[in-house]
């Protein structure tokens, strides 16, 4: 499409964290919470924001809000960060 760069490089994504107790009050009952949002995605770095939704009352009351900014060792690291940590290339 032909849109400006900045919305070329957003992303929408959903998550969806679940898990299982294994003791407690519910065990072996699935709780979790599902998480639609946007990344945008630039050359060095990733900016990103995404709902925390429960999926039952077990899981949580309301709504949350989680962001997050990430850097990939590539960027901090160079070359460096894809050479194995033992052993010969």
């Amino acid at each position: 499409m032909d849109l400006p760069r900045f919305f070329n490089r957003l992303v929408a994504l959903v998550e969806f964290d679940l898990r299982t107790n294994l003791d407690g009050d519910h065990p072996g009952r699935l709780r979790g919470t599902v998480n639609p949002g946007l990344v945008w995605i630039g050359e060095t770095f990733q900016i990103g924001i995404e709902a925390v939704a429960p999926l039952d009352s077990r899981s949580g009351r309301g709504l949350g809000v989680r962001g997050f900014f990430r850097i990939p060792l590539e960027a901090l690291l160079g070359e460096r960060a894809v050479q194995p940590l033992f052993g010969r290339r």
